[in-house]
């Protein structure tokens, strides 16, 4: 890697610079129109297309190689497919196959779609009918999370008017609607959006993709390849009049990119410039990997018009803005007792005049309302809140603490162990408040929480052992030693430092293995499908820690890690969301190549004769306490977890 490449992203202006620019604006007359792609939804619940486009790849994989699923011994295979660019073929199992380029190629002739996203999207729903319904299955219950509820602050104080993107979900509405006090205009359709005023001071968002409502979305083939034609005169006129800001979109569409390069042309047309945001983390250094290659075209044909900005996320980028443009939170969230349901409806009816004539089955209704707001908030959800808050700090000194060289490294990861710690201590104080038995949702969150901060602590506490993860020469992780070192470092340790680490490991694999067999998990209720998806992969981590730690041997490992690794594995297999994130985490995590070795094993032989069946590995859920046995062990963590790095 060349010192120019290292230089030229280091070099980018960030988010103070696009922070700066905005704040040049008039009050209450917005000079820049937001664009929004997949990337702003992703903290929302929404998938990026990457990830998508990883688990249609993984499914194309097994299709061309006729195996049943994705096996660890596969992984090797499937990145040599997936980037291979010679030879038309390669073996698999001793079956063979087309590599990835070449059958890319021949089906891009053949499909005529234009982008890899488009091409695999086809290919898994090939009609329109079931691509509209896995559209509506994702945008499904997300809800706007931190960076859309800012921008529904900054709408609300007139730093932005229009918003445009290639999203199907409502989140833009759904936070500038909840958190602004403002109805934004929503144009999906190309009959719709002809009528829109531009220049009105109301918000509109601009959607030219279409709405996961509607059958009229575009996703494959000559759907993406132009926009309407009202849809592409309104994004001009939005240009004509505003800069643009691109936050989260790779530019991968012919529709979109076509004008934007037909504006950069043009006299009059993005007159204030495009702006484009892209993610770095600040470890990766070669902008090619980082930039879209679209974008570098752009930039280097019109220098003065098209800027790069290195910003490290959609949530942290609104964040940014709101906090340097001085833009108050919502009222929601700064009173939220003054603006709750019954109080939102007992205004309207007021300013009504209507309330002397409600009808009286509703008036009781408002009575409930009104009674319930004069009891405390629920006390378990304040502490699993609490709890939640803990283990997100306790993550945060985790990481620094394992990249960190200097002493400040130690500090970090103590700090994480007593985080960690703090927030399995407030789950198990919210098992205790509820007068009735715990609902299965909330005993699924303490389970959740408490299985990820216990193997928390073991993951702090094994790099308190091993020290720092490689680096290179430039000092960046050396990513491609870091799955060596998770899983071969020498770790010194003594029998009661293993007992210590196994007692947490082994604790959280027992909450995962109760929380799995309740009925919510067994049903994977889409309500609580984040927590199911969370106690697998705790679990999946617990046992990968016991392998690490020498706690059993893989083939005398018995019945219950086994049912349960191949039970967990399977559900992030099949999870079409983020299952596909999470498995690659698992992998280069600690244990994680000896997991994925485990797993492969276990699923290639049966059970010991005369050993439990996976039935009896399912143990019946408790009846109102969700904590594990082994809770004394659980209750000293702090102490026993700080023993363990001495």
């Amino acid at each position: 890697m060349s010192a120019a490449k290292i230089n030229l992203m280091s070099a980018l202006p960030g988010v103070a610079t696009l922070v700066e620019m905005v704040r040049q604006m008039p009050g209450g007359d917005p000079r820049f129109a937001l664009f929004l792609g997949a990337g702003a939804s992703t903290s929302s619940g929404i998938p990026a297309a990457s990830t998508l486009i990883d688990g249609w790849r993984r499914a194309v994989f097994c299709d061309l190689f006729r195996l049943e699923r994705m096996r660890p011994e596969h992984e090797a295979a499937y990145g040599q497919w997936k980037s291979s660019e010679r030879g038309d073929s390669m073996m698999v199992d001793k079956k063979p196959g087309p590599n990835y380029s070449a059958w890319r190629t021949l089906r891009e002739q053949e499909d005529r779609q234009p982008g890899e996203y488009a091409l695999l999207f086809s290919r898994i729903f090939p009609d329109r009918e079931s691509r509209q319904g896995f559209i509506e299955k994702l945008c499904d219950g997300a809800e706007p999370c931190a960076g859309y509820v800012y921008l529904a602050s900054l709408v609300r104080d007139g730093y932005f008017r229009t918003i445009l993107t290639t999203n199907f979900d409502d989140l833009v509405h759904d936070a500038i609607f909840r958190y602004s006090g403002k109805k934004p205009v929503v144009c999906a359709f190309d009959s719709q959006v002809a009528t829109v005023r531009m220049v009105s001071p109301r918000p509109k968002v601009i959607k030219l993709h279409g709405d996961f409502l509607y059958s009229s979305i575009r996703n494959v083939g000559g759907e993406v390849a132009r926009l309407d034609i009202n849809m592409r005169d309104k994004f001009e006129q939005t240009c004509a009049n505003y800069g643009l800001i691109v936050l989260g979109y790779s530019g991968g569409d012919r529709s979109v990119m076509d004008p934007i390069r037909s504006m950069l042309t043009r006299p009059g047309y993005l007159g204030h410039g495009l702006h484009w945001g892209v993610y770095w983390d600040g470890e990766e250094q070669d902008p090619e990997k980082v930039i879209p290659e679209e974008v570098r075209v752009l930039q280097r044909h019109y220098p003065e018009h098209v800027h790069v900005y290195a910003l490290r996320s959609f949530d942290e980028t609104m964040g940014a803005l709101a906090r340097g443009l001085g833009v108050a939170p919502p009222d929601e969230l700064l009173h939220p007792e003054r603006l709750s349901g019954y109080q939102r409806l007992r205004r309207a009816i007021d300013n009504a005049d209507q309330g002397w004539r409600l009808e009286k089955g509703f008036r009781e209704l408002l009575s409930r309302f009104r009674d319930a707001e004069d009891n405390p908030p629920d006390a378990v959800a304040q502490q699993l809140d609490k709890a939640d808050a803990d283990h997100a700090a306790g993550n945060e000194h985790k990481s620094i603490g394992k990249v960190e060289l200097d002493k400040s490294r130690t500090v970090s990861l103590e700090k994480a162990i007593d985080l960690f710690s703090a927030a399995d201590q407030k789950c198990l104080a919210a098992s205790t408040m509820a007068d009735s038995p715990l609902s299965e949702e909330n005993r699924l969150w303490i389970a959740r929480r408490r299985s990820g901060a216990l193997t928390g602590v073991c993951e702090a506490s094994y790099f308190l052992q091993v020290g720092p993860a490689p680096r290179d020469a430039d000092g960046k992780i050396d990513e491609s030693q870091r799955a060596v070192y998770h899983n071969t470092s020498e770790w010194k340790r003594t029998s009661e430092q293993t007992k210590h680490f196994t007692d947490f490991a082994t604790s959280a694999f027992d909450l995962c293995r109760d929380a799995w067999s309740w009925p919510h998990t067994q049903r994977f209720d889409p309500a609580v499908a984040g927590h199911t998806r969370s106690v697998a992969v705790n679990g999946l981590l617990a046992i990968a820690y016991l392998l690490r730690a020498g706690h059993f041997r893989v083939d005398a490992a018995d019945a219950r890690y086994r049912v349960c690794a191949i039970a967990w594995f399977d559900h992030l297999q099949r999870d079409r969301t983020f299952g596909s994130e999470f498995l690659g985490e698992l992998r280069n995590d600690i244990g994680g190549q000896l997991l994925m070795v485990a797993i492969d094993t276990w699923a290639r032989e049966p059970l010991p004769e005369g050993g439990p069946s996976p039935e009896d590995a399912t143990p019946s859920p408790p009846v109102t306490d969700p904590a594990p046995t082994a809770t004394s062990t659980v209750s000293s963590g702090q102490k026993k977890a700080k023993a363990s790095k001495n």
